[in-house]
């Protein structure tokens, strides 16, 4: 299964580092009317990322940014059709709290939320709050993200949630009103480990970069026996948002040979 959909310029900049390009604040009515553009140009979906931290330099690239879930629901009450994907970094927000966001955002929505899950991106980010662990190293914070989202799945579902694990412990955790649906998770992890979670706990995995040095591994599994996928590369659109086409995790895998216990 393949989706389009639109990478929203949820902050300055938007997809090109550039002094030239026509401006791009990261606003909410640039990222409003992107929605709209592509709601009513039959695009699938929406997305917005996370960012907490610009990259400095000359142009102060992504240094102004709207919170995702917040601006998604502004989104959303705007729209009535595409699919509403929010952002959420696991080692950031708390499960419960989490779950709560994108329940209201699917209650906002009429059915329509989605979430893509963030094991952790940019050091500077979470080090500026003291939200980065340096203990964990980039498979742990895996580990991390996939507990929580056990958990916030579990929330969605069920009347109460007992859970101890390594690195969460839950116990008679309530979170009403569930989801009207099933909020579509999305992960765009390339490194093996990052892949191995969104077969596991995933709908859908974003092909982000397939030819970069995290994803060389990808590279390799084209050329074994039954690993032969298509794996599209983002595609710049006008106004600085971005093309993004995934596949359902499940098929992807089988696709890629693998054999994992999916749920």
């Amino acid at each position: 299964m393949k989706e389009f959909g639109v990478f929203l310029p949820v902050a300055n900049g938007g997809w090109i580092v550039s002094k030239t390009t026509p401006l791009l604040d990261g606003g909410w009515a640039q990222n409003r009317d992107a929605a709209l553009a592509a709601e009513q140009e039959g695009f699938d979906f929406v997305m917005a990322m996370g960012k907490w931290r610009g990259f400095g330099g000359a142009t102060s690239h992504w240094g102004t940014s709207l919170e995702a879930v917040t601006m998604m629901a502004g989104i959303a009450a705007v729209t009535k059709r595409g699919k509403i994907w929010a952002t959420l970094h696991a080692i950031l927000h708390n499960p419960a709290v989490a779950a709560k966001m994108i329940a209201t955002l699917d209650h906002i929505s009429q059915g329509r939320a989605g979430l893509n899950i963030v094991a952790g991106a940019y050091r500077g980010e979470f080090e500026q709050m003291d939200a980065w662990d340096a203990s964990l190293d980039h498979d742990m914070r895996y580990d991390l993200t996939e507990e929580w989202t056990k958990i916030v799945k579990r929330l969605w579902r069920e009347p109460s949630v007992t859970f101890q694990g390594k690195y969460f412990d839950f116990r008679d955790c309530v979170s009403e009103p569930k989801p009207l649906n099933p909020p579509f998770l999305i992960c765009a992890g390339m490194s093996k480990r990052g892949f191995d979670f969104s077969v596991r706990e995933a709908d859908g995995w974003v092909v982000a970069d397939a030819g970069s040095k995290n994803g060389s591994w990808l590279g390799e599994a084209r050329l074994e026996p039954r690993k032969e996928v298509a794996l599209p590369q983002g595609a710049t659109l006008k106004l600085g948002d971005v093309e993004l086409l995934f596949y359902r995790s499940a098929e992807l895998f089988d696709l890629l040979g693998g054999d994992h216990g999916r749920r």
